[in-house]
């Protein structure tokens, strides 16, 4: 099943741009029947979980600003600084309204950990982004020897698969997720400090 299901998502089209994060979120989703009952886990239903995740309107319109600019293949003028930024910025704030709600990431967040890093809001130390690799790794390692259904699915998915990559980008996710939660419980917005971020800039 490994190998069938992981050759899929590489060659087929529409499941190439996937993320690790976005796959596992779709295959969570399926396993608590957000996409309706199923019988048992084999490569249909881990192809259907996916399937249905890439169709849902919500993704659809959380992506759409981003999928016209990068995959456009319309002639256009290029993008001011100021447009760009403003594109990574309601990135950003979209990230953070979601992971206030829900205390989860839909996508990787290392487009949004190196858009605050440039503004230097994010002023963690070596030392302390080295314990959110670790902290990435063990996880890794925890999800791997689960032997619970959603267990052996991350399993099945992960082998083959960048593992150095994955823990990159969910350390990312777990210094944003930090990051956030501080300001939350301090009462600050990030568009207040991406603002701050931007004048000290200047």
């Amino acid at each position: 099943m490994k190998s069938t299901f992981s050759e899929t998502l590489i060659t087929k089209k529409k499941f190439s741009q996937l993320t690790l994060s976005a796959i596992g979120l779709a295959i969570e989703n399926g396993i608590v029947k957000e996409y309706g009952e199923f019988f048992g886990i084999n490569n249909s239903t881990l192809y259907f979980f996916v399937d249905q995740y890439l169709d849902s309107e919500k993704r659809k319109s959380a992506l759409d600003k981003q999928n016209k600019f990068l995959n456009s293949n319309k002639p256009k003028e290029e993008l001011s600084d100021y447009q760009k930024d403003q594109i990574y910025k309601a990135g950003a704030l979209a990230k953070f309204g979601h992971y206030q709600k829900t205390k989860t990431f839909t996508d990787p967040g290392s487009v949004t950990f190196k858009y605050l890093m440039a503004l230097g809001l994010l002023t963690y130390t070596k030392d302390q982004y080295a314990e959110f690799k670790e902290k990435a790794t063990k996880e890794l390692k925890a999800k791997n020897t689960n032997l619970t259904m959603a267990g052996m699915v991350s399993k099945v998915i992960r082998e083959g698969i960048d593992s150095a990559a994955y823990i990159r980008s969910r350390a990312c996710e777990i210094c944003l997720a930090d990051y956030f939660e501080i300001l939350t419980n301090l009462g600050v917005t990030l568009e207040s400090q991406i603002e701050k971020g931007y004048t000290n800039l200047k």
